[in-house]
């Protein structure tokens, strides 16, 4: 919905978003540690095909770490959603993410391998990372669903760069969210006293949901949609963000900073009286 907000606190670093647009449909999101911040636009457009649909994400996704002050920006890949009417739906990656250090020249580009029939030889990718003068410093590897590696191109020292949460079989009932992301619509008593009356967790359709009420949550999502319709009317493409400052280049890619007070008023648990009813 319009203006509607999340936000995470834990001890490592916090993060907010905001939708600021319906059609097309515009999230910010930023998210700051004592070590880094990540600011992200996601600017969706979906083109759809015979049976499926590509999906890609035009705005900035910058990450700054704040030990050196370098800036990495990242040029996200295409996704195609496949099977959209008949057999099973999947998402695949598509083209090419490429990871430029602003500050040193480095860049990485990560391709994906296409989707094989044999699944134990899916999720590939691979890349290198480049100096300025365009010397393979090192080559990447892994797969998407699973790890990442580097390897310096000099000395083929491998040095692990990350891996996914492990499945277990109760996350196959459970969409297959992480712990972690099972706990990101909890909602305590202390939280009520703090979030903005604008929180994607108050949504009563999201909780009906997640109880299991399908119905109900398919009553109480329609009710949201009818009354946004009614407070848009024939808005459309109309960019406003109660939280963050937005700009849009030269080349029509947006960027876009939170505004300072937004932590201010979370501290206070008292919010502007402007912010509009989304879940009444």
């Amino acid at each position: 919905l319009l203006s509607e907000t999340s936000d995470l606190v834990t001890q490592g670093f916090r993060a907010v978003s905001e939708q600021i647009s319906h059609h097309p449909p515009i999230t910010v999101f930023t998210a700051d540690s004592p070590l880094w911040q990540l600011e992200v636009v996601n600017e969706m457009n979906v083109k759809l095909q015979f049976g499926s649909a590509c999906i890609s994400t035009k705005g900035d996704m910058v990450v700054t770490l704040k030990t050196t002050g370098e800036r990495f920006h990242i040029r996200r890949s295409k996704f195609i959603v496949n099977n959209l009417f008949f057999g099973k739906t999947y998402l695949w990656p598509e083209e090419e993410t490429v990871i430029t250090n602003e500050n040193t020249g480095d860049v990485a580009v990560i391709s994906f391998d296409p989707k094989k029939s044999d699944p134990v030889k899916n999720y590939g990718l691979k890349g290198s990372i480049k100096d300025r003068t365009g010397t393979v410093q090192y080559l990447i590897q892994g797969k998407w669903n699973h790890y990442l590696k580097a390897i310096s191109s000099f000395t083929g020292e491998e040095f692990h760069i990350g891996s996914i949460t492990p499945k277990t079989e109760d996350m196959k009932k459970e969409f297959f969210f992480s712990l972690f992301s099972k706990n990101l619509n909890n909602l305590t008593s202390e939280l009520c006293s703090k979030i903005p009356k604008t929180d994607s967790r108050l949504r009563p359709d999201i909780r009906a949901f997640e109880h299991g009420d399908i119905n109900l949550a398919e009553k109480e999502k329609f009710k949201l949609e009818e009354a946004q319709r009614a407070r848009l009317g024939n808005r459309s493409g109309e960019i406003q963000s109660n939280w963050f400052e937005v700009q849009r280049n030269q080349d029509g890619v947006l960027s876009a900073k939170l505004k300072s007070n937004y932590w201010e008023f979370r501290e206070t648990g008292i919010w502007p009286s402007t912010l509009p009813d989304l879940y009444i």
